[in-house]
C-alpha cells in the first residue's frame, strides 16, 4: 500500500467520524427540538387549565357574596330538583342524618325518589351527600389545598349540577348589579388574588402532568410590573425572567378587570428535557464510540499490514537479490564446462547432460527469481520504467516468433494475426514484452493435449486489442476474480504439472495498468482462455 492509497484512507476515516458526529449532533438536536416543543405544550395546557380553576373558584367565592352566607333552603331546593332531572321521577324527599368520619360529626342529606323506566316498572332512588350551610363549605378560598371531592360517584354528579344551578342564580344576580352600578365595578383597581390558592393549584395541577415539580411563578399587572404579596410564599417571585417563562391570563374570561398575567417558570426544565433523552443520548453516545473505536482499530490494523507488507516486500528483495549471486555464478560454471580448454572431449561428453539439465533450471530459478523482484519492485511502487517509442506491431511479432519455436517443439499449433498498419507508443519495451510473454506462457502451460494459440493484434472499435486465445482447460467463473491477485494460482485438484508462484498475471496487469491500458479475461472451463490487452492513446507513423 502506497502513501497515497494510505492518505486517501486516512482522510476516509476522518471524514466518516466527523460526518458520524454531526448526524448524530443532528439528530439529538431534532429530538431535543421535539421534547421542548412538547414541554411548552405541556406547560401552556397546565397554565390553561390552571387559570380556569382558579377563576371559576374566584367567581363562586364572589357570586356567594351576593347570594348571602345562609342558602340552606336554597340549596335543598336546588338539589330535589336535579335529583328529579337526574333519575327522571316525579317525586323527591330529603331527611338529615349524621355520619362520623374518623371522629368527627358531619352532617349529611339522604335524598330519595322513586324512577319509572320504560317498562313501567318502578325503582327507589337513594343518594347521600353533604349537608351544605355555606356555600364556603364547598369553596373555601383559605385553605391550601383543594377540597376533596364525593367518593360516591351519583354523588359527585349530582352535586356538580346543583352547584351550576346555583352558580348561574348568581351569575345572574351579579350581571343585574353591574348593569345597575356599573360605576362601582368600573372603579375596581383590581382583583384581589389569594395567593396562598393560586399556589396549591399550581401545585396539584403539574403534580399530574408531564412536568417538573420544582416551579416559581408570579402575577405581573397589565403595565408589565410584577406583582408582591405580604405572603412568604416559597414558590412565588416577583424577579422571574418573562423570556425564560410561560404566561397565560389570570382571569381569562372576565374582559371588566384590569388584565392580570400569571407567569410560571421551571428551573430544572433542561434537566428535565435531558432526563427524557436519556435512552436515546447513551444509544447515541455507545453506537459513536463503537463506530470511533472501530475504525481506530481498522485504521491501526491497516498500519500494521503497511509494515508487514513492507517488511515482505524488503524481506522479498534482499532475498532475490541474494540469489542473483549464486545464480550467476552456477551459470558461468557451466558456461566453464562446456569450454574445450577446461575440460577434455571425453569428459565433457560424459557430463554433457548434468550441465544442460542444471543450466536449464538454473535459467528458470534466474527467471522465477526476476519476476519475484520485478513483483516486489513493483509493489512498493520504486519500479523504474525506461520508455522509448514502441513499434507494438514489431513487438508483438518477436514475441510470437520466440515462443514459436517452443510451440512447435510440443507438437503444437501457433496462429499469428497481426496488421500491417504500424501503431506506436512511449514505454517500456522490455517489461511490455515480459508481460505479454506471460500471458502467452499461461496459455501454453494450461493447455490441454491439443496445443492451440491465437495470437491477434486487431484494431476494434477505434482501438488496438491484443487478444491471446488457448483451447486449454479453461477457468472456472469463481476463479475469475481472482486470477490477477498476487501470489494466486488457480486451483488444479492433485496435478502439480503446472509450475510457478502466481506472480506473472499479477506482474502483467501492473505493467497494462501503469500505461492506462485495460486486460480483461473470458474463460469457459474446459474449453479455453481469452485475455484481451485493450492499448489505448497509441498512435500511428
Amino acid at each position: 500500500m502506497n502513501k497515497y492509497r494510505l492518505n486517501i484512507i486516512v482522510i476516509s476515516l476522518a471524514v466518516s467520524i466527523i460526518s458520524l458526529f454531526i448526524i448524530q449532533a443532528y439528530q439529538t438536536s431534532q429530538i431535543y427540538d421535539r421534547k421542548l416543543t412538547q414541554f411548552n405544550t405541556n406547560r401552556s395546557t397546565s397554565l390553561e387549565r390552571i387559570t380556569i380553576r382558579h377563576e371559576k373558584a374566584e367567581d363562586i367565592r364572589r357570586y356567594m357574596k351576593i347570594i348571602k352566607n345562609d342558602f340552606q333552603l336554597e340549596y335543598q331546593s336546588v338539589l330535589k330538583k336535579e335529583f328529579r332531572k337526574l333519575f327522571e321521577t316525579k317525586d323527591a324527599s330529603i331527611h338529615d342524618t349524621l355520619i362520623d368520619l374518623n371522629g368527627t360529626i358531619n352532617n349529611y342529606l339522604i335524598v330519595e325518589g322513586t324512577s319509572i323506566d320504560s317498562l313501567g316498572n318502578s325503582k327507589e332512588e337513594k343518594v347521600i351527600t353533604r349537608d351544605i350551610y355555606k356555600v364556603e363549605e364547598l369553596f373555601n378560598y383559605n385553605i391550601k389545598k383543594i377540597p376533596p371531592r364525593d367518593s360516591i360517584k351519583t354523588s359527585i354528579e349530582l352535586n356538580q349540577q346543583v352547584l351550576q344551578e346555583i352558580f348561574k342564580k348568581a351569575k345572574t344576580v351579579n350581571d343585574m348589579m353591574f348593569r345597575t352600578f356599573p360605576d362601582s365595578v368600573k372603579n375596581a383597581n383590581q382583583r384581589e388574588v389569594n395567593i396562598l390558592f393560586l399556589d396549591s393549584i399550581v401545585k396539584s395541577e403539574i403534580a399530574d402532568d408531564d412536568l417538573p415539580k420544582n416551579y416559581s411563578f408570579m402575577i405581573v399587572n397589565h403595565k408589565g410590573k410584577p406583582l408582591k404579596y405580604k405572603e412568604d410564599i416559597k414558590n412565588y417571585s416577583s424577579s422571574l425572567n418573562k423570556k425564560k417563562c410561560g404566561k397565560t391570563k389570570l382571569y381569562p374570561s372576565d374582559i371588566l378587570s384590569n388584565n392580570l398575567w400569571l407567569y410560571i417558570y421551571f428551573p430544572d426544565k433542561n434537566t428535565y428535557i435531558f432526563d427524557g433523552m436519556k435512552t436515546s443520548l447513551y444509544v447515541t453516545l455507545l453506537l459513536v464510540i463503537l463506530v470511533g473505536l472501530s475504525l481506530f482499530f481498522m485504521y491501526k490494523t491497516i498500519l500494521l499490514q503497511k509494515r508487514f507488507t513492507e517488511l515482505r516486500t524488503d524481506f522479498i528483495s534482499n532475498m532475490t537479490h541474494e540469489f542473483k549471486t549464486p545464480i550467476s555464478t552456477i551459470a558461468l560454471a557451466c558456461e566453464a564446462l562446456g569450454d574445450d580448454d577446461v575440460i577434455s572431449e571425453e569428459d565433457k561428453n560424459n557430463i554433457a547432460p548434468y550441465v544442460n539439465m542444471i543450466d536449464a533450471e538454473n535459467k528458470r530459478l534466474s527467471k522465477l527469481v526476476d519476476g519475484i523482484l520485478q513483483s516486489a519492485i513493483m509493489m512498493k511502487g520504486k519500479m523504474e520504467l525506461e520508455n522509448e517509442n514502441t513499434n507494438i506491431n514489431e513487438l508483438v511479432r518477436n514475441i510470437s516468433n520466440q515462443f514459436s519455436f517452443r510451440i512447435n517443439s510440443l507438437n503444437g499449433s501457433l496462429n499469428i494475426n497481426i496488421l500491417d498498419k504500424e501503431y506506436y507508443h512511449s514505454c517500456d519495451k522490455l517489461h511490455l514484452t515480459n508481460a505479454i510473454s506471460n500471458l502467452i506462457d499461461n496459455a501454453i502451460k494450461y493447455s490441454s493435449e491439443s496445443l492451440v494459440i491465437d495470437i491477434s493484434l486487431i484494431e476494434a472499435d477505434g482501438e488496438l486489442k491484443l487478444i491471446i486465445k488457448d483451447q486449454g482447460i479453461g477457468i472456472k467463473k469463481e476463479h475469475l476474480p481472482r486470477i490477477f491477485d498476487k501470489l494466486y494460482r488457480v486451483p488444479t485438484g492433485n496435478i502439480h504439472n503446472v509450475k510457478g508462484f502466481g506472480l506473472g498475471l499479477n506482474y502483467a496487469k501492473g505493467i497494462i495498468n501503469h500505461y492506462g491500458w485495460e486486460i480483461t479475461v473470458n474463460s469457459e472451463f474446459g474449453k479455453g482462455t481469452v485475455f484481451t490487452i485493450i492499448f489505448k492513446n497509441i498512435h500511428d507513423v
